[in-house]
């Protein structure tokens, strides 16, 4: 066999993605590609966040891109039953039957606070875990475990406080009335006006390993605006969720202004690992807080660079 440059493997490989933005720039430090299915990005975010935080960065490029680039993903993931027939997705609606998928791009520049011209959040607290169950298949889920992550998640968090959640919402009505309830069970205590939910998948569809920084682009527009996007395509209530059907949540199908500064968003992977991250407004002077994990990096636009 004639051997040809032998670049072809470098430009095939995965993990050359990251290391050519490195050269580009000429970066130096740590230069990795994370795959963990489709909650990467948050979790690129949480490590590119400890890299900054224990000193071995004093800045980072993160970033996650979605493309549909043949039809046999597409197909696959038909035959688990997990694409609608259709051409919407109908996010916490009783007539949902699946997703479409979509494309993204996302790209987020962090930094220590002290280096920063100007900031656009904190990173603060990451949560991370797996709930799935050896009960079900690899892809199933464990609402007991799911609902000792909320608690985890939330704990010394004023939940009364808290403005939006946004809900991973994949248009599964087993899997969106399961993620309804832990939330209204967890969530909703001691609340006394509806808890507002939506799901940016409504709007784009399924834009899979980029959906954690999409669901935080939104969170940003939320916050910065007051207003909270309208989900799509939402008819009658998932009646597998007795809340939303009284009213203890209710998605968020109209323009809504945000009535609190506290925002709530978190993302289920393809094999159920999930991450919570809290979003905060800032106080004066700051456009963005994050509330990640403890860190001393922030999250900056482009035009910061």
């Amino acid at each position: 066999m004639k051997c040809a440059t032998g670049y072809g493997m470098m430009g095939r490989a995965r993990t050359m993605n990251a290391n050519r933005i490195s050269y580009y720039f000429n970066a130096k430090g740590p230069s990795v590609v994370i795959g963990c299915t489709w909650e990467e990005s948050l979790e690129i975010l949480s490590v590119a966040s400890q890299l900054i935080s224990e000193g071995h960065a004093v800045a980072a490029i993160v970033g996650v891109t979605n493309m549909i680039t043949s039809p046999e993903v597409s197909f696959a993931i038909d035959c688990m039953g997990r694409l609608t027939q259709g051409n919407q997705t109908k996010s916490f609606s009783n007539d949902a039957d699946g997703y479409n998928r979509s494309e993204a791009c996302v790209v987020f520049f962090l930094q220590r606070a002290d280096h920063a011209r100007r900031s656009y959040g904190s990173v603060v607290k990451v949560l991370s875990t797996n709930f799935g169950s050896r009960e079900q298949t690899i892809t199933g889920h464990s609402p007991d475990l799911y609902t000792r992550f909320l608690r985890q998640a939330y704990d010394g968090i004023d939940r009364t406080k808290l403005g939006f959640v946004e809900l991973d919402g994949s248009a599964n009505k087993n899997t969106d009335a399961m993620e309804l309830n832990t939330a209204n069970e967890v969530i909703n205590e001691g609340r006394e006006k509806p808890l507002l939910v939506g799901s940016i998948k409504s709007n784009l569809g399924h834009t899979e390993t980029a959906s954690g920084f999409v669901s935080i682009v939104k969170a940003l527009i939320a916050l910065d605006t007051g207003i909270i996007p309208p989900n799509l395509h939402f008819s009658q209530p998932n009646t597998g969720s007795p809340a939303l059907t009284q009213g203890k949540l209710q998605v968020t199908i109209t323009t809504t202004t945000m009535s609190s500064t506290l925002y709530n968003t978190r993302y289920t992977g393809h094999a159920t690992p999930t991450i919570m991250v809290f979003l905060l407004y800032p106080t004066k002077g700051v456009k963005f807080q994050f509330c990640f994990s403890k860190s001393d990096s922030i999250v900056q636009n482009r035009e910061a660079l």
